[in-house]
């Protein structure tokens, strides 16, 4: 019904259902296009965001906080 769980098929599919917008007080205009994960005009446009968060992690760890720094990437050898 959604695909691998390793597309935007996936979360895209889930997340333009009314009912999970209803939840999650999102499209509260009721806009008439999809969410989608990215934006290509937004990626080209985003101007604010640090070339790094290294200070932002060193902060917080030497404040005491406890983190955790994950990433995943999803891998298609399997196509």
């Amino acid at each position: 019904m959604f695909g691998d769980p390793c597309t935007n098929h996936y979360v895209s599919s889930y997340l333009n259902r009314p009912d999970v917008q209803r939840a999650l007080h999102a499209n509260t205009t009721g806009l008439g296009y999809p969410w989608m994960d990215c934006s290509q005009h937004v990626f080209d446009n985003w101007k604010d965001s640090p070339e790094t968060m290294l200070p932002s992690i060193k902060k917080l760890i030497s404040s005491g906080t406890r983190i955790w720094l994950y990433r995943y990437m999803c891998s298609a050898n399997y196509v």
